[in-house]
């Protein structure tokens, strides 16, 4: 027998992953806000928490038979910390191949530093991405190529 969810609450489920991008200083920086729904984290901590219980049980359990609260006492923080660094180096890689799709070539000369990090079970995922050292994209050059003044010459800038 199948069970037909809620249209409401379907109507309700967050996307799974969004983000934006934007370029700025005239292209040789990109801005990314990347962000995962809170559905993604909590399903990434309880599974990992799983196969610690399965492969690895504290003393006194069987494999497979500890209960969540106790690995999340045991396992907690360290589960939590591999999560998000998983999460987020897979939502940016994802980000990064829809750039590639789309013909932008993102090539830096500088480590990305990442700002306004928010994780946690409730709240899910989101950060920003600012990316220097960025070579400016050709519709950038273009408007830059075509700033001159009245005389011909390149305009000071």
């Amino acid at each position: 027998m199948a069970y037909i969810a809620d249209p409401a609450a379907q109507q309700k489920k967050e996307p799974e992953l969004s983000w934006r991008s934007e370029r700025l200083d005239g292209g040789r920086m990109l801005l990314l806000k990347i962000s995962l729904s809170a559905s993604v984290v909590r399903d990434e901590i309880l599974a990992r928490l799983r196969e610690l219980g399965a492969k690895s049980p504290p003393k006194g359990f069987r494999a497979g038979r500890v209960a969540e609260s106790v690995l999340r006492r045991v396992h907690g923080k360290k589960v939590t910390e591999a999560a998000r660094k998983d999460l987020l180096d897979r939502s940016y890689r994802i980000v990064f191949e829809e750039h590639t799709k789309k013909g932008i070539r993102i090539k830096t000369t500088e480590t990305p530093t990442i700002n306004n990090m928010i994780f946690s079970e409730t709240e899910g995922l989101s950060y920003e991405i600012l990316l220097t050292g960025l070579e400016p994209s050709k519709e950038d050059r273009q408007i830059r190529s075509d700033i001159v003044d009245m005389r011909g010459g390149p305009t000071k800038t």
